[in-house]
């Protein structure tokens, strides 16, 4: 059984790759194989719409034309059994980096001549993780990350069956001082820290063990 975990965050350091981390360790934990990316260390676009993979009797077979760093990075997520997608978010939706990812990972299966199925054989039980400033559930709602997200989230409900988790009042702030930003805005990231975040940890690995263990009773 493999896993590959891909962190859209442009940090290799930070609470979203830390957050990633610890659900590596549940899934090896229960028997998984894993392999982390981290997308912001590669050179790729999103989709060109360049069609090549819709060209009758195009041998693409659900993999992406384009030739650039993340192309073998599609070709594991393909072949693997479980992904686990990981992005802050910064402004309302989930990083460039991850939207070109799923553009990519997304569009190259969808079948043409059946419309809303897929060319691909096998099914992927995928997962998305998103770290973000949001504190609480008035404001979550209020700007729509309800609605947002979890419509990002669920696209990858094409390869296979799909959970959200949300990681909220979340910051970093290497050091301290040097940013413009309210005491008070600073303290509640702090506090969250100090009170949440071995929780949001343990729920983490948590997750993990649970795709291990659903996918390996329900391939």
């Amino acid at each position: 059984m493999k896993a590959i975990l891909v962190n859209a965050s442009p940090r290799k350091g930070g609470n979203t790759a830390t957050l990633l981390e610890r659900v590596r360790e549940g899934l090896e934990e229960s028997g998984c194989e894993t392999k982390t990316v981290h997308l912001g260390t590669l050179a790729f676009t999103g989709c060109k719409g360049c069609l090549a993979c819709k060209v009758k009797g195009s041998k693409c077979n659900g993999l992406c034309a384009l030739r650039d760093d993340l192309r073998p990075v599609l070709e594991e997520t393909l072949a693997s059994d479980v992904l686990v997608l990981g992005s802050p978010i910064y402004w309302h939706y989930p990083t460039a980096l991850a939207r070109a990812f799923t553009e990519r990972l997304l569009f190259a299966p969808l079948d043409y001549e059946n419309p809303g199925s897929s060319v691909l054989s096998k099914r992927i039980r995928c997962a998305t993780l998103y770290t973000m400033h949001v504190f609480n559930d008035e404001l979550f709602e209020k700007q729509g990350y309800d609605k947002t997200l979890a419509v990002a989230a669920q696209s990858l409900s094409f390869l296979g069956p799909a959970e959200t988790e949300y990681f909220r009042g979340l910051s970093t702030f290497p050091r301290k001082g040097v940013y413009a930003v309210s005491p008070g805005f600073e303290a509640i990231f702090d506090k969250i820290k100090e009170t949440d975040y071995a929780a949001y940890e343990e729920r983490a690995r948590d997750l993990g063990r649970r795709l291990a263990d659903q996918t390996r009773t329900t391939p």
